[in-house]
């Protein structure tokens, strides 16, 4: 029997890529700001990463939420940005030799 938390996380990723296969319109636009997702997904990713090195409060409660935070939407941008790079290089080339 599988973990729910497992499941619910692994699902919002899916549900994420099967919702946007069906807007061909949102892949392009991706494509077209991949050049500031990933810089700022790698900028989420360290401030994620020094507040768990550095907690920036003396609460933990707070030092968690803020690292979890951090690490919620670098995560998001890191996916925008990787999606957005294949369809920005790889897609389109795809899509040009199968019309041939």
């Amino acid at each position: 029997m599988p973990v729910p938390a497992a499941v619910i996380a692994y699902g919002v990723f899916f549900a994420f890529g099967w919702l946007l296969s069906a807007r061909c319109d949102r892949l392009q636009a991706l494509g077209r700001r991949c050049r500031w997702h990933l810089p700022a997904g790698i900028a989420g990713s360290a401030v994620s990463l020094g507040t768990v090195l550095r907690p920036p409060c003396a609460d933990g409660a707070y030092n968690h939420l803020a690292g979890v935070g951090a690490a919620a939407v670098a995560t998001w941008l890191l996916v925008f940005g990787r999606t957005g790079l294949f369809v920005r290089h790889v897609w389109c080339v795809r899509r040009s030799s199968i019309r041939m």
